[in-house]
């Protein structure tokens, strides 16, 4: 598709939570801005269809509620850099709320996100995969940087650093630069948030469902 909006973006995995106190605190990577607390609620098959593809469909609660469809082949996410294509738009309280109760009902909004989905993979039957919860401490200086901690259902934490940019070496070099400076552990991370939450929920899913 010409011209589709897209979202370029490298991501770390940090190894502790202390790595993750050494960023927000002090962090010198600009200025902070405020805290976001961000609730991720995650739309599939059972069989994980769209995921398998490399594609999401997600609700995020982050200020508004906003339904999102997002693309990025696994295999391009060379050293942890994502391109992706993002269809998103805001939505009222009851979209939600009635896709909690008939996952199907997204498919049925007309919404850009929800034609996505139909163009790539025609009609499909949804299910709820759960929700994660994600504090999201933002800088911005040189780049826009995403400090997150990530509570999945079981309580246990995981911690990631995005970072938005259009030229990956560059961006690399910054911010590797700095986690030496800081004795910061992290790892360039090729999986997104779903499927690291769907890495900790496990094969019966956050609401029972049996993924396959």
């Amino acid at each position: 598709m010409v011209n589709e909006p897209r979202e370029r973006e490298l991501k770390y995995r940090l190894r502790a939570e202390e790595d993750w106190r050494k960023l927000v605190e002090g962090n010198g990577l600009g200025h902070q801005r405020p805290t976001r607390f961000q609730e991720n609620d995650y739309f599939d098959t059972a069989e994980l269809t769209m995921l398998r593809a490399g594609a999401m469909l997600r609700v995020r609660r982050d200020g508004g509620l906003w339904l999102a469809f997002k693309e990025s082949q696994p295999e391009t996410r060379t050293h942890g850099f994502f391109d992706s294509c993002e269809h998103e738009v805001e939505i009222p309280e009851r979209i939600l709320d009635e896709a909690l109760r008939n996952p199907c009902s997204l498919l049925a909004t007309g919404l850009a996100p929800a034609a996505e989905v139909l163009r790539r993979f025609g009609p499909l039957h949804l299910v709820h995969l759960g929700r994660l919860f994600n504090e999201r401490r933002p800088v911005v200086g040189r780049y826009v940087v995403e400090i997150d901690r990530m509570t999945f259902p079981d309580g246990r934490e995981s911690y990631e650093v995005e970072i938005e940019t259009d030229d990956p070496h560059e961006a690399r070099a910054w911010i590797e630069s700095h986690f030496r400076a800081r004795s910061i552990v992290a790892d360039p991370w090729p999986r997104t948030k779903l499927e690291s939450f769907l890495d900790a929920v496990g094969p019966t899913g956050a609401n029972g469902t049996l993924y396959s």
